[in-house]
């Protein structure tokens, strides 16, 4: 567990994945969890790889949570040297039939060339994926293979009834036991506790 809580104070982007909620117990762990993460100032978001089950709807519309509906991939940058010509101005557009971003640089005085401009990655999206009822992030299929560097470059934790393969930890679930109550083991042994709504979230679930 002490690992556990290192990996959240090493994170400032956590994903949650969830598999399928088809229950108010998973959907509470969902939710306790994510809120948990918010209040200690992580950005953080929810995949659902089934969407959002009708029978859990008004619980997450209830603490105004509303999960993503596609995983984000990292961040990239164009830079663009100009010391030797200068810049009178950058136009960029977007072509939405051909999905395609267009910048067109129109440089001062001297010669320009694409050796002035370089590409980059800009970095991770997330820092930490936190696997709920997933034991395997490649049963995701397609999911995973659209987002397969988001899974590679994080560091990954699977919450589960079973451990699965290419996570860096499991914590598991017993076959009779409740997820929202395995959450709450989870956080209430941090040293400074857990927030009164995520205690009421995961007790209810």
């Amino acid at each position: 567990m002490e690992d556990f809580h290192s990996q959240i104070s090493d994170s400032d982007s956590v994903l949650i994945v969830a598999d399928d909620l088809n229950s108010f117990d998973k959907a509470s762990a969902a939710l306790g969890l994510f809120l948990h993460l918010k209040e200690r100032g992580k950005t953080v978001e929810i995949y659902l790889s089934n969407g959002l089950r009708d029978e859990v709807k008004e619980l997450f519309e209830q603490y105004e949570v509303s999960p993503i509906s596609e995983i984000r991939g990292g961040n990239y940058t164009i830079s663009v040297d100009y010391g030797s010509t200068g810049i009178e101005k950058v136009i960029w557009d977007k072509d939405e039939e051909a999905k395609k971003l267009i910048f067109q640089i129109v440089p001062g005085t001297g010669e320009f060339s694409f050796d002035n401009v370089q590409f980059e990655d800009g970095g991770k999206t997330y820092d930490l994926v936190v696997g709920l009822v997933v034991s395997n992030f490649q049963d995701l299929g397609e999911v995973y293979e659209k987002s397969e560097a988001v899974f590679k470059e994080s560091n990954t934790v699977s919450i589960a009834r079973e451990k699965g393969k290419g996570v860096d930890m499991f914590i598991e679930v017993d076959t009779d036991g409740s997820f929202s109550e395995s959450v709450y083991k989870l956080l209430k042994s941090q040293e400074d506790g857990m927030e009164k709504e995520v205690v009421e979230i995961l007790l209810n679930g």
